[in-house]
């Protein structure tokens, strides 16, 4: 069953992050959660691949001189705090971590104090020896409102230029927290729900909650839309999908394909909020997620831990919100 087409309201508002801008949140010692525009790439299983490391070089040849904390393998239970000479030696072991057959973890984290996390951020993750590798690069908004959609075409071209193996990802807004710190979640929690339950544009939070339904397919849809070789050839091509995307907003949606068939779809000229409160949801993205809504599935997609709506006895809840772009009346 797919989506109604959906009202153009709130699309006004797209370059407005005024709303974004506030969601964030502090206790007595640190700052726990802020707002960022968040690149998420699912890559496809394998044991390597030449272009694993193509997010961190597209990170630190932007964020380089931002760097404030790393962490580069599985023995390293917290972020160390970034040297102030021999940054390359610890680039390079975080390259060969990355490359490793066996599985992988890289983060690098923007100046800070102790146990935050604040953007600019890389995070990328590879559970075992033949396993979906994940990266995610979260960005200031500061970022967005100086290079627009300019800066993220880059990042992505890039990233894919450099062949990595990409199944599936998305570009939106979202939250950045520190998810190692299971405190802070519980701090967090109301905080997610009420967020996500408003701001239909909103990503995942914890991301890596998304890592076993994206095996299966597309977990969500975002500003931009990624679609690998695979789940593009599924979607019929970009003639395909453009033909079932509303005709009142086709020309408000952009497709991009890349080399070795992967596609990038666009919602936009910038990333949309969404307010359910004020009657304005995120509708190209809702009729981006109609079009593309075979290559979701659901039943897996609405099983995944939703930060906010994660106690035991709102399942429902959780599943509605997971497929709100796949699903009529999510």
């Amino acid at each position: 069953m797919s989506n109604p087409t959906p009202s153009t309201r709130g699309i006004e508002k797209a370059m407005n992050l005024t709303v974004a801008k506030t969601l964030v949140v502090h206790n007595s010692e640190r700052q726990l959660c802020q707002p960022c525009l968040r690149i998420v790439l699912f890559g496809r299983a394998m044991d390597t691949a030449p272009g694993l490391t193509a997010p961190l070089d597209a990170f630190v040849d932007r964020f380089g001189k931002n760097i404030g904390w790393y962490r580069n393998g599985f023995h390293q239970a917290n972020p160390k705090r970034w040297p102030k000479e021999g940054g390359a030696a610890v680039l390079e072991a975080t390259r060969r971590e990355m490359t490793l057959s066996r599985g992988a973890v890289a983060e690098l984290l923007a100046p800070s104090k102790k146990g935050e996390w604040l953007a600019p951020a890389f995070l990328y993750w590879k559970r075992a020896r033949v396993s979906e590798p994940f990266a995610a690069i979260s960005l200031p908004l500061a970022y967005l409102e100086e290079c627009g959609s300019g800066g993220i075409d880059g990042i992505l071209q890039e990233i894919l230029a450099a062949d990595f193996p990409l199944a599936s990802g998305y570009v939106g807004l979202s939250l950045l927290w520190n998810h190692s710190f299971p405190s802070d979640e519980v701090w967090l929690t109301d905080f997610f729900q009420r967020c996500l339950a408003n701001y239909p544009g909103l990503m995942h939070p914890n991301f890596l909650a998304q890592l076993e339904p994206a095996r299966a397919g597309l977990v969500d849809v975002g500003w931009y839309t990624l679609l690998g070789p695979e789940l593009a050839a599924r979607a019929g091509g970009i003639e395909q999908v453009s033909g079932r995307l509303p005709a009142t907003l086709r020309n408000m949606i952009t497709f991009d394909a890349l080399a070795g068939g992967a596609m990038v779809i666009k919602a936009g000229p910038a990333p949309v909020l969404g307010d359910r409160q004020a009657g304005e949801a995120a509708p190209l993205q809702s009729a981006v997620g109609s079009a593309l809504a075979a290559l979701c599935d659901v039943e897996k997609n609405g099983k995944q831990l939703v930060s906010g709506f994660a106690p035991v006895g709102e399942m429902e809840e959780r599943r509605r919100w997971a497929n709100r772009f796949f699903v009529a009346g999510g």
